[in-house]
């Protein structure tokens, strides 16, 4: 784990904003998160996987198991994080990988 350039971002994830096309107000995206509801107006403000810094590895799954299996996320973070990185990546295949 201590080799793998990426798990920093599993344990912190990192916050990217961008502003809401309906109202114009700033909404917080993590990582690799595609959907968010606006904090301002409560619409759900999308972004396209090709705008997440983080792309995920082959292995990102391991390296989640791994984490919970070591304690240093809970099984309910694991699973959180399955379920986001599941759907990035349908969505990554689903635009052509771009």
């Amino acid at each position: 784990m201590k080799h793998c350039p990426k798990i920093d971002n599993l344990l912190t994830p990192k916050i990217q904003v961008k502003k809401c096309p309906y109202c114009g107000c700033e909404v917080e995206f993590f990582d690799f998160e595609l959907k968010v509801k606006c904090p301002c107006c409560g619409r759900v403000v999308e972004r396209k996987p090709s705008e997440v810094p983080f792309q995920p590895c082959p292995r990102v799954m391991n390296c989640i198991a791994l984490l919970e299996q070591l304690g240093y996320i809970p099984k309910s973070r694991a699973e959180e994080l399955k379920r986001e990185i599941r759907e990035f990546m349908k969505a990554l295949e689903e635009s052509g990988g771009s």
